[in-house]
């Protein structure tokens, strides 16, 4: 089987020029900027909106609005990529296809077609498969990265197991689970992931906690991590920029050094990290 990557993470936002000017400070400038359109496979439009991306080094950050009414803000989507073979498998029984079509600002229209899973009282997150050799994406450039920012791991909130294990492990998509350990003090039990590039965390919440979870106990993501090569530089460069952050800390994995945004994160709970 084909490397699976997460290709893309999606952040639903309630203006997308709104949210990219905080990212701007973090990420540099977007490398694409335009809009989108989702379709149905016969063509209906289901929603429309803005659609901005930034290029990091492991994976795009997509922030984008939407005309839909009901739309869940935050971290809101993976789209994963499994390299050029077809997708196969149970897991297609629960996924819609569906066709984008992204319109630069110059006008020019491209198009990706995807499967994605439904949006439920189960399940306030999406997962988006998309295959390469039928991917046509918006043509990307390259960011102000000076400080090599990229995605370290993102956290998902999830109430079972066997539904996680049935979408991301080897009965779904197959993503290699990496590590699956108890540790009461972060949340319950978690798993670890580990597509191409990054860490997909999930952890299996005690249903007694209501710390990290949502009071209704939708299946969610909850929050991300950026992984950079000297945090103490990152730190003193952001806040001159007029970016709160937390002080600078030891992190709960041995031989790490973090730091929490508390601005510029657009609701979504985001932390710093990086090797000593």
């Amino acid at each position: 089987m084909s490397e699976i990557s997460i290709e893309r993470i999606q952040i639903c936002c309630t203006s997308a020029p709104e949210a990219a000017e905080a990212y701007c400070i973090l990420f540099g400038d977007p490398c694409w900027v335009g809009r989108y359109q989702l379709n149905e496979t016969g063509g209906e439009c289901l929603e429309r909106g803005n659609s901005i991306w930034f290029a990091l080094s492991n994976t795009t950050i997509e922030l984008f609005d939407t005309s839909l009414r009901d739309s869940k803000l935050g971290l809101f989507s993976i789209v994963v990529e499994n390299g050029c073979e077809p997708y196969s498998g149970s897991i297609y029984d629960s996924l819609c296809e569906r066709q984008t079509v992204y319109i630069s600002e110059s006008g020019t229209q491209q198009q990706q077609r995807s499967y994605q899973s439904s949006i439920d009282d189960d399940s306030h997150y999406q997962l988006s498969l998309i295959n390469k050799s039928t991917l046509t994406t918006p043509v990307l450039t390259t960011g102000d990265l000076s400080d090599m920012i990229r995605v370290d791991h993102i956290v998902l909130i999830a109430k079972q197991f066997e539904t996680i294990d049935a979408r991301f492990g080897a009965e779904g998509i197959d993503i290699r689970l990496a590590l699956d350990k108890h540790v009461a003090k972060w949340g319950g039990r978690m798993l670890f992931y580990r597509p191409s590039g990054l860490t997909l965390e999930v952890i299996i919440a005690d249903q007694n906690d209501d710390t990290v979870t949502r009071p209704d106990k939708a299946d969610h993501f909850w929050g991300i991590a950026y992984r950079v090569d000297n945090l103490e530089s990152v730190h003193s460069r952001l806040s001159q920029l007029g970016v709160e952050l937390s002080d600078v800390r030891d992190g709960r994995k041995p031989g790490t050094r973090v730091s929490t945004l508390k601005s510029h994160s657009i609701g979504v709970p985001t932390l710093l990290v990086c090797s000593i």
